[in-house]
């Protein structure tokens, strides 16, 4: 049921009616009227046009913005992942040592060079995040090999890390090949979060 009036604008509307209007304008008024409906085309294409352009403009500037933070954060969790495989394995170097006490596994790299030492422990230091133990050796009458020798084997154990901190030598008596030493040995152990 299509609703009818009696002067619809919209019923006497016909192509032919819209040519027989424009052939009777002047042609100042066509030239407008062309304007017009240019115009009118020219917003009813280029609008849309326009709008869809910009969009897409923003989405590309948007998918460029994640795309930049999503390499970001691939960077930061690469970096994560070498930090903690970093940490991982200074927890594992220091860690609690597997080779026994300080003094006997120094003790024992001693004896297997062969060499006779006087040890004396030394008091606990502490850091933030280290515990430091440390003792000092004496040795009398060895020769520069063997102590050499000796701080390359306490320095390279794979079971206990230790570090020299000082070195004292001196040379006693007529034979100066021969000659005293002492120095200090440390371990570093990571302090056990409480």
């Amino acid at each position: 049921m299509a609703l009818k009036t009696r002067y619809s604008p919209l019923q006497q509307f016909s192509l032919a009616n819209v040519f027989n209007s424009y052939a009777d304008l002047s042609s100042r008024s066509r030239m407008v009227a062309l304007a017009v409906v240019g115009g009118v085309l020219l917003l009813l294409i280029g609008l849309p046009i326009s709008l869809v352009t910009g969009k897409i403009t923003g989405l590309k500037k948007e998918i460029t913005t994640a795309q930049k933070g999503y390499f970001q954060v691939s960077e930061k969790v690469e970096a994560y992942k070498d930090i903690k495989a970093t940490v991982a394995s200074i927890e594992e170097k220091y860690g609690r040592p597997l080779g026994g006490s300080l003094s006997s596994r120094v003790e024992s790299l001693a004896r297997t060079s062969g060499l006779k030492v006087d040890i004396r422990e030394k008091p606990n230091q502490e850091t933030e995040f280290l515990e430091i133990n440390s003792v000092e050796v004496r040795l009398s009458q060895v020769s520069l090999n063997e102590i050499i020798q000796l701080i390359h084997d306490l320095e390279a154990d794979k079971l206990t890390p230790m570090q020299i901190r000082r070195l004292q030598m001196k040379v006693k008596g007529p034979n100066r090949q021969q000659m005293d030493a002492s120095f200090d040995v440390a371990t570093f152990t990571l302090k056990k979060e409480v």
